[in-house]
């Protein structure tokens, strides 16, 4: 309240009533009270106002922001869903799939806030669906290029196809063709400059050896002389020029016995009457071991003696009955070649001629080489005997190792090798030359993602993709393919390392580590990467990977210093991470180091092996070591000295005799799944605890 100044009366000599001398006036006082009052006013509404501002904003962080969070989860969900419907409604090459994106944000945003008017709840809903717009037409975008990519890439291949069929037949349309196909690549605006070189390359590799392999059926000899002519050197490849080359001596070796048998037959003849007679006398060799009288007369009177026309005879049925071996070994299985090696010694000892020790020998060394070209490369192998094999793997390459070409190509030489009788252990049913020509394509111009494809294209057949790789590969390179798709940034760094010769010195220069900051990097990388190493020991090509790991780790730790500034201690360790030291756990048993995944408690798996050890004696092991040694001796012999190694394609533990020598069951490894190991750990923990329960309550 505003104060008065108070005042009283005096009484002054001449008895006069004044007003006291000092303060304010009655008129400023009041002024000045409602001034106060004013103010005081003003203050409690905007009191009021900041209280309702806070409620405001509490109802939206504790009410509507969660109901819009919501919603937004929703709406994503929702649009995730329509998403292959959007697809497949899509133009051809998904060229409207963008935009079809772009409407159903639109749509599905608007329907969803049009009975909510709140402003603020508006604005939050539509700038996070914006965010999401924006990410969702990326990933359209990407999908479009893809699908252009293969749409026009199947374009392509029907044209190289069906100019590779007119090449086949005239060699002389080559450069016709390869001009239509590369005007074709050339034009496409969907290609960029690298994958127009790489198709433009492929696609004339495909003509030129189809090509080639027309003319060589229509002309040995034209074919021997356009493949040295080295002109087709860059398209065949050293590999393709070899096989090719192979394949037209192997026809020539053929051609030449043929026209050989021929000629020889033709002399021997040249007195009989008709060449109907003289089969008339060789079939009467073969089946009645007689002869007409007058025509092996007439023979004889040919040849010049008696023992001569035996001789001819004799020489032209066993030229005809090997070359007949010949091309059976060449197409039959492994268990038909023994019956006929089998029946050919025995006829050997009956006979015991010339004839049959020379058929017996050439037999045998067609064999031979027929189980060393299968245990170099088996499905290679397969691919010379089905040429639907070969023909599924070449699309394989030519195609990018699309999906559904490499399950073709896999599906058509797994059959193959079955039918050949091939061994599980010598099934690896990708050919070598797919596989190092996609792994040159990787290495020159791919990335992380097309290590990801590969990885979803061949499945659980891409542990024998990477085996594939040669001694001599490049360790960054090698170790790239190791990875899994999470490791996409550690990928990149390892294949930009294998494509610079001078990437690692440069590194190690830039770093400027001192003696003892190498020396401390080292020991860190050791420790960090010592079991990850010693896992791989006996896999194949063990001592390959652990090489490869051993460079990949000091080179991702140089990068860490010199890039991300990190200390040696610090660079070593995330290196070791980056290559997946982390993602396993690790157990020795019998000096032998091997690998769990994480997802897999180790101390169970551990039991489980153990377990599994002391059933052996109920399982029918092979003998694999000495083929004298009895049943039970194998048995007591892995129980005692028997290891587990971490299988090549992650998926449990393989059971060894020794390091060349692995424990089998009817011809296959003994292979046991984590998810076996763990189930016989679970029931060896359950039996052990229950009798530990059993001893208690003795004891009591």
């Amino acid at each position: 309240m505003t104060d008065f100044q108070s005042w009283n009366r005096q009484v002054l000599p001449q008895g006069g009533l004044v007003a006291p001398r000092t303060g304010p006036s009655l008129a400023e006082s009041f002024g000045k009270g409602f001034v106060d009052l004013a103010t005081a006013a003003s203050g409690a509404v905007e009191s009021i106002r900041k209280t309702d501002e806070w409620h405001d904003e509490k109802e939206w962080e504790v009410i509507d922001q969660p109901k819009a969070a919501a919603l937004i989860n929703d709406l994503q969900l929702r649009l995730a869903e329509q998403l292959p419907e959007l697809k497949s409604k899509a133009a051809p090459g998904l060229a409207d799939y963008p935009d079809l994106i772009n409407d159903a944000v639109t749509r599905t945003t608007d329907e969803a806030l049009r009975d909510n008017s709140n402003p603020r709840f508006q604005r939050y809903v539509r700038a996070h669906m914006d965010g999401y717009r924006v990410s969702a037409i990326e990933s359209g975008v990407k999908d479009r290029t893809v699908a252009r990519f293969a749409l026009d890439a199947g374009a392509l291949h029907d044209l190289v196809s069906g100019q590779a069929s007119q090449v086949a037949d005239d060699l002389g349309r080559l450069e016709s063709a390869t001009k239509l196909v590369d005007d074709m690549i050339n034009g496409n605006q969907h290609f960029t400059a690298d994958q127009k070189a790489e198709l433009s390359r492929i696609s004339r590799a495909a003509i030129v050896s189809a090509g080639l392999k027309g003319l060589k059926r229509r002309n040995l000899d034209a074919a021997l002389q356009e493949v040295s002519s080295g002109k087709y050197d860059k398209e065949l490849g050293v590999d393709g020029k070899q096989d090719l080359l192979a394949s037209i001596e192997r026809e020539q070796k053929l051609r030449d016995l043929e026209i050989k048998n021929e000629h020889e037959q033709a002399n021997a003849k040249s007195n009989s009457d008709t060449l109907a007679e003289l089969d008339r006398q060789l079939n009467e060799a073969g089946t009645k071991g007689t002869y007409d009288g007058i025509a092996f007369d007439k023979l004889k009177k040919a040849l010049g003696s008696e023992k001569a026309a035996y001789d001819a005879i004799a020489e032209l049925a066993f030229r005809a009955d090997t070359h007949a071996d010949l091309v059976k070994v060449e197409k039959q299985s492994l268990s038909e070649d023994r019956i006929l090696l089998d029946s050919l010694q025995k006829a050997d000892e009956a006979q015991h001629t010339e004839h049959s020790r020379r058929r017996l020998e050439l037999v045998t060394d067609a064999i031979v080489a027929k189980n060393k070209a299968i245990q170099a490369d088996a499905a290679e192998y397969a691919s010379t005997t089905n040429p639907h094999v070969r023909a599924d793997w070449d699309d394989v390459l030519a195609g990018g190792a699309a999906p559904e070409k490499v399950t073709k190509a896999l599906i058509s030489t797994q059959q193959e090798l079955r039918r050949l009788g091939v061994p599980a252990e010598s099934m690896r049913p990708i050919p070598l030359r797919i596989a190092n020509g996609l792994q040159d394509q990787l290495r020159r111009k791919g990335n992380a993602s097309n290590i990801a494809y590969l990885q979803r294209s061949f499945g659980t057949d891409y542990p024998h993709f990477v085996a594939a790789l040669p001694p001599t590969a490049d360790p960054y390179f090698a170790t790239a393919l190791l990875l899994e798709p999470h490791q996409g940034e550690t990928q990149e760094i390892l294949l930009a390392l294998s494509r610079d010769p001078k990437a690692y010195a440069d590194l190690e220069r830039n770093a400027s580590l001192t003696k003892s900051q190498k020396s401390v990097l080292e020991s860190e990388v050791y420790k960090g990467m010592k079991d990850l190493k010693a896992s791989y020991a006996e896999q194949p090509a063990g001592s390959t990977i652990s090489a490869n790991l051993e460079r990949s780790v000091q080179a991702l730790a140089l990068y860490q210093v010199y890039h991300n500034q990190k200390s040696p201690a610090e660079a070593a360790a995330i290196a070791a991470q980056q290559l997946g030291a982390g993602d396993f756990a690790f157990r020795q048993f019998r000096g032998y180091v091997y690998r769990v995944p994480r997802a897999y408690q180790v101390g169970l798996i551990a039991s489980g092996a153990d377990e599994y050890l002391e059933q052996l004696a109920t399982l029918p092991l092979d003998n694999t070591v000495d083929r004298e040694t009895p049943p039970d001796r194998i048995v007591g012999t892995l129980q005692d000295h028997g290891f587990w190694v971490t299988a090549s394609d992650e998926s449990g533990l393989e059971l060894r005799f020794s390091s060349k020598h692995a424990a089998k069951i009817a011809g296959k490894p003994i292979k046991v799944s984590w998810a076996e190991l763990a189930r016989l750990g679970m029931s060896r923990r359950a039996r052990q605890a229950k009798g530990s329960r059993t001893t208690g309550a003795n004891s009591q």
